[in-house]
C-alpha cells in the first residue's frame, strides 16, 4: 500500500491539476487538516499561488474542532489568500425548518454542515470562474463518508488515495507536521464528523490495508484470501467490506432511474 514512488505521484497529481484547471484558478475549502492542506499545496505547485483561493467556512462544530485559526496560519505561511465565510446564520434558518432534527446528533449535523460548505463553495468558484478542487480521499470514497456529491467538487484530487497514502505524499510535500493530527482508529474516519461504531476496534491502517487489498483484488474471495495471507482479522475484513457494499451507491455520478425504451414503451432499469 505504501510501496509507491510518491514523488511520482505529486508530479502526476501536479500535471493533472494543471491539466483540468487551465488558466482558471481553483477554489478549496480549508479545514486545516491534512486532506485539505495537502490539496492546498499540489495546487499551488502546480499553478502558483495567486491562483488558489482558500475557503474557511464557519458554520460548524467541525469546522472549529479542527482548527479555523490552524487553516488561516496555513494559508498566511504559504501565501495562499483566504476567504473567512460565517454562515451560521443561515444554518440556523435550515435548522429551524427542519422537522425532528435533535442537534445533538453529530452525523445529521455533520452531515447538513458539509452540504452548506459544499453549497457555498460551489456558488463562490462559479461566480468567480474557478475550478472547485474536491478534498474527499479514497477512504471516504470508499466507505462513503460523505454526503452524497459534497465535497468531490468539479474533480476531486484526492479520490485515488487512501489516507495512510496521504500521510507518505505529505512527507514528500513537507507537510509531514500534520501526520500526527490523524487519528490512528478507523472509527474517526473523518475528525470531528462523528465515527462509524462499525470500525470501532480496527486501527486507521488496517482499515486502509483492506481497502487496498479490496481495490487491487478481482473479486471479494480474492481480496479475503489475500487479507489473510497478510495476517489481518476476518472480522475486520468483513466489517470494511460490509461498509464497501452498502455505501456503493454514494459512489455512482447520476442515481438510478428507470429507463424507458421509447420504441415499444418497455421499462428496465
Amino acid at each position: 500500500m505504501k510501496n509507491l514512488n510518491f514523488k511520482l505521484i505529486q508530479r502526476d497529481l501536479e500535471n493533472w491539476i494543471k491539466e483540468k484547471v487551465g488558466d482558471r484558478g481553483v477554489v478549496i475549502g480549508l479545514s486545516g487538516g491534512i486532506d485539505s492542506s495537502v490539496t492546498c499545496i499540489l495546487a499551488k505547485n502546480a499553478l502558483g499561488a495567486n491562483k488558489v483561493k482558500g475557503i474557511i467556512l464557519d458554520n460548524s462544530k467541525f469546522s472549529r474542532e479542527v482548527g479555523m485559526s490552524t487553516a488561516e496560519k496555513f494559508a498566511l505561511d504559504h501565501g495562499i489568500s483566504i476567504e473567512k465565510v460565517d454562515i451560521k446564520k443561515v444554518r440556523q434558518i435550515i435548522l429551524k425548518t427542519l422537522p425532528k432534527i435533535n442537534r445533538k446528533e453529530i452525523i445529521p449535523m455533520a452531515t447538513l454542515d458539509v452540504r452548506l460548505c459544499d453549497l457555498y463553495l460551489r456558488t463562490f468558484a462559479f461566480i468567480e470562474g474557478k475550478i472547485f478542487l474536491g478534498t474527499i480521499n479514497s477512504t471516504e470514497r470508499l466507505c462513503g463518508w460523505f454526503p452524497k456529491g459534497g465535497l468531490v467538487g468539479d474533480f476531486d484530487l484526492l479520490g485515488g488515495l487512501l489516507k495512510e497514502q496521504i500521510k507518505e505524499l505529505a512527507k514528500v510535500i513537507g507537510l509531514e507536521n500534520l501526520i500526527p493530527t490523524v487519528s490512528q482508529e478507523a472509527k474517526d474516519i473523518c475528525s470531528g464528523c462523528g465515527y462509524l461504531p462499525e470500525f470501532e476496534g480496527i486501527p486507521y491502517q488496517v482499515l486502509d490495508e483492506i481497502l487496498f487489498i479490496l481495490e487491487t483484488s478481482s473479486s471479494e474471495e480474492m481480496a479475503l484470501e489475500k487479507a489473510q495471507s497478510q495476517g489481518l482479522s476476518e472480522d475486520h475484513f468483513n466489517r470494511v467490506l460490509s461498509r464497501v457494499k452498502q455505501t456503493k451507491h454514494k459512489r455512482v455520478t447520476f442515481p438510478e432511474f428507470l429507463r424507458i425504451n421509447f420504441s415499444n414503451g418497455e421499462t428496465s432499469k
